[in-house]
């Protein structure tokens, strides 16, 4: 007697507690960990090497936009890998590249060597995020999906916050080749770890072969219980997902009439999101340090920077699970006057480090809220390229912020004004959360009001 196929899909909908799931999360936080500090190397590191070659700050823009747009690249060409090659290939793809050219910029030696490693370290780092994030959404029930991926983006920034309180301690004694070695060497490490503990998806394994052994084992893992040999699998993934994959189809289904408003406002709230905080996360220790302050401080101060954002994104997925985009508005509202105000604040006081952690919670806060608030944006079958597509848009932000902060540097602007440019654009993000929480409620409020009326009966 044949075994009844077994549906994936409820597989992971009804899992109880188990070892192969528990350790996918725990590996993709320390991933997201070390993603985290290997994106944020160049800004720790930035200080020590404009003293040490002795060059301009201000063309350290195209250096900090060179991993940014690494980054747009990777997540490009990631994506479709992973959906091709699968995804946990393409996971240890991504995290090599990142572990070797993130150790190799210990070898550079001008700016040139410095851009192209920084773009090389990108396109890793760029690849391993959204292939985690999806990887881990497919193997987590339905239920828990939103606070598995706060856990494991949690690490990303954590990363990014624990590198500054690392670099402030190793560049004084070990110079800014350490910092690299710092991040470089645990990525590799994590790559072999990786090897041994990561699966595959059980989705494309089925789609390359319904009675997959690989796939029996997976299941079986998860749910405690053998898998008779010859088992078929199914999904009740939406078809739609898959039907067509062209770009043109898919930026089609993102412009349709009911979306094209909704799509072209979040790209632009992404990348105007995008433009402030990596000009602030780019610059920050460069200017703090240029400003009067140590290597060690100006760390310290992105340190206090990236928490203030963990907790920020917190609070901001809480308050679009509850409010939606009409709520997430106070974030931007209250981060481009903050974030404003560095320009006017001593240095030398306590306060000013609880102004950076503030921004931090309402600038990076706000912006991860932008995460949360994309997915509900789109129906089941577009959601996935509706969210991967902005975060890819928001990398234009990504690339440009720092090269507007190298501008204005060369242009010798006075502190206040450069970080009123900074804040500016937060407006923007303000006025698209506006016009996205209006249509969402206007579209919730229709359909009761044509329920209420006597001609719908």
């Amino acid at each position: 007697m044949q075994a009844q196929p077994i549906n994936v899909a409820d597989v992971v909908a009804t899992q109880s507690r188990n070892a192969l799931v528990t350790r996918l999360i725990v590996i993709s936080t320390l991933l997201m960990l070390v993603d985290g500090f290997d994106l944020q190397t160049i800004a720790f590191a930035a200080p020590s090497i404009i003293a040490d070659w002795k060059v301009d700050r201000s063309l350290f823009g195209p250096v900090f936009s060179a991993g940014l747009a690494g980054l747009m690249v990777g997540s490009i060409l990631f994506g479709y890998l992973g959906d091709r090659l699968g995804r946990r290939p393409t996971i240890l793809l991504a995290i090599a590249i990142v572990g070797i050219f993130t150790t190799a910029t210990i070898f550079a030696s001008d700016l040139t060597h410095l851009l192209g490693l920084r773009f090389l370290t990108g396109i890793g780092v760029g690849g391993l995020t959204p292939i985690c994030y999806a990887l881990c959404i497919e193997y987590t029930p339905p239920q828990r999906r939103g606070f598995i991926i706060a856990v494991i983006m949690f690490g990303y920034v954590l990363g990014s916050s624990l590198g500054g309180l690392l670099a402030a301690w190793i560049i004084p004694s070990y110079g800014w080749h350490a910092v690299f070695i710092a991040g470089g060497i645990p990525a590799l490490l994590l790559l072999l770890v990786a090897y041994q503990w990561i699966p595959e998806s059980l989705e494309f394994l089925i789609r390359r072969d319904p009675r997959s052994t690989q796939a029996a084992s997976i299941v079986s893992a998860i749910t405690g219980r053998p898998v008779p040999v010859g088992t078929a699998f199914t999904s009740s993934q939406d078809a739609k997902t898959a039907a067509d994959t062209s770009v043109i189809a898919i930026l089609r289904s993102l412009f349709s009439p009911d979306l094209r408003l909704s799509t072209a406002v979040i790209w632009l709230a992404y990348i105007a999101s995008s433009l402030t905080m990596f000009f602030l996360i780019s610059w920050m220790p460069v200017l703090i340090e240029s400003f009067g302050r140590n290597v060690s401080e100006a760390a310290i101060a992105l340190t206090i920077l990236s928490l203030g954002g963990a907790c920020g994104g917190l609070l901001a997925g809480h308050i679009v699970d509850r409010y939606g985009a009409l709520g997430l508005m106070i974030m931007p509202l209250i981060a481009g006057p903050i974030a404003a105000s560095l320009g006017y604040i001593r240095l030398d006081t306590l306060f000013y480090l609880v102004v950076v952690f503030v921004t931090g919670f309402f600038v990076v806060g706000s912006h991860q809220g932008l995460n949360s608030t994309v997915g509900k944006l789109y129906p089941s079958e577009r959601r996935a390229n509706g969210v991967g597509l902005a975060l890819a848009v928001a990398k234009f932000g990504a690339i440009f912020g720092p090269l507007l902060g190298g501008l204005l540097i060369a242009a010798k602007v006075d502190r206040s004004t450069l970080f009123l440019a900074t804040a500016l654009p937060e407006i923007v993000v303000f006025l698209c959360l506006l016009i996205l929480g209006s249509r969402r409620r206007a579209a919730v409020s229709e359909p009761t009001l044509q329920s209420a009326s006597p001609g719908t009966r």
